[in-house]
């Protein structure tokens, strides 16, 4: 099995190195594997699969999987709430209101 290495401590930029080995290989162990979560919201690791080329491994699968709410959503709630609070509920209340007079 192919797997990257995960450094220890804080987390180093990535370099052009063979970041990869076998396990049993190298003094590599399950301990150094990192385990890839999804759910996670914060998107730097999610970012960092999706963008590896060249002699990395290909990340398969789901890379990122958070439960939020979509934009068309919040856009839908926004209008909802901005009508329900709006003094003005069609163009003939907008048009009549203020000053007005006849021609």
């Amino acid at each position: 099995m192919r797997v990257c290495q995960r450094a220890e401590g804080t987390p180093q930029p990535l370099k052009r190195k063979k970041l990869h080995s076998n396990i049993g290989e190298n003094g590599i162990t399950m301990d150094d594997i990192m385990i890839h979560d999804e759910t996670t919201e914060d998107t730097g690791i999610h970012m960092m699969l999706a963008r590896m080329s060249g002699d990395l491994p290909v990340a398969i699968g789901v890379i990122r999987n958070v439960k939020k709410t979509s934009y068309t959503q919040l856009y839908e709630d926004q209008m909802e709430e901005q009508m329900a609070n709006d003094k003005y509920k069609c163009m003939d209340d907008l048009l009549n209101s203020g000053d007005t007079w006849e021609i």
